[in-house]
């Protein structure tokens, strides 16, 4: 008991002096698409500017992780080691098929806007507010020990999800990937869907080369025209009643995937 207090008093510690990850995108990255049965992999839940690299631990105190196995069960999965750069997991492989590895806010994060800069926290005082938004992610990893299955398609529940219409663990170059995104089990059309692929120099945060809409069945379609790792990832914007004209909630769904 004691050696879990002192653990948790520890992780608080760590993210109020490294964490402040909140404006950066956000992916899942484990040591490898392709593990074998019997096999333990680690994987790392980072923050960053940089795609497909390390660069800041997300406030781990605010997200729950876990584990879609391919015969349909949800596993709940435990930090294994904290670092300035990202949070680690352990991922065991029982049996052959296709994984869903899994990260989701239990707790929304905020930044604020003000006339003397930007503050993370709700708003406390309006004045000065120019814009207070609210973030909700959710993000998914998928890769495949052996032969893959259909565990792609599950629907985990969460209050914002992109879930993938074909198997990303089957996907090779030059395949399009239809992706559904789903906010609190509706489908949501007009939303803003970006891609990234590894290799992609951005000459700023919001250059990316693949940008789209998701349709009246809330169904946005990627090319996929190169090898290697994508990001997919939507934002579903709108504005609240805490501070009319000001305030607004943001709800991003992220998955990552190699293409063959």
């Amino acid at each position: 008991m004691k050696r879990t207090l002192y653990l948790f008093c520890s992780l608080v510690l760590f993210f109020c002096m490294f964490s402040n990850a909140y404006g950066h995108d956000y992916w899942l990255l484990p040591s490898t698409f392709k593990p074998s049965p019997g096999d333990i992999i680690d994987a790392g839940f980072t923050s960053a500017h940089e795609y497909f690299g390390m660069e800041e631990t997300p406030d781990i105190i605010k997200y729950a992780m876990s584990l879609r196995t391919p015969n349909g069960q949800d596993l709940a999965l435990a930090f294994s080691r904290v670092t300035p750069k990202a949070a680690w997991v352990r991922i065991p492989i029982f049996t052959p098929g296709t994984y869903v590895l899994s990260a989701v806010n239990t707790t929304p994060e905020y930044w604020t806007q003000t006339t003397k800069g930007w503050q993370s926290g709700p708003i406390s005082d309006p004045a000065g507010v120019l814009k207070s938004t609210r973030y909700f992610k959710s993000i998914k990893t998928f890769f495949s020990a052996g032969s893959p299955t259909d565990a792609y398609k599950a629907v985990c529940g969460f209050e914002i999800e992109m879930v993938p219409q074909k198997n990303p663990t089957e996907l090779r170059k030059g395949d399009k990937l239809p992706v559904q995104i789903l906010f609190r089990g509706n489908l949501v059309p007009d939303v803003p869907v970006s891609a990234i692929y590894e290799g992609f120099k951005a000459k700023d945060h919001s250059d990316r080369p693949v940008q789209t809409k998701t349709n009246s069945e809330g169904i946005a379609e990627i090319t996929l025209d190169r090898t290697g790792k994508w990001l997919v990832f939507g934002r579903h914007e709108f504005p609240t009643k805490d501070l009319p004209g000001k305030s607004f909630a943001n709800y991003r769904p992220y998955i990552l995937f190699e293409v063959h």
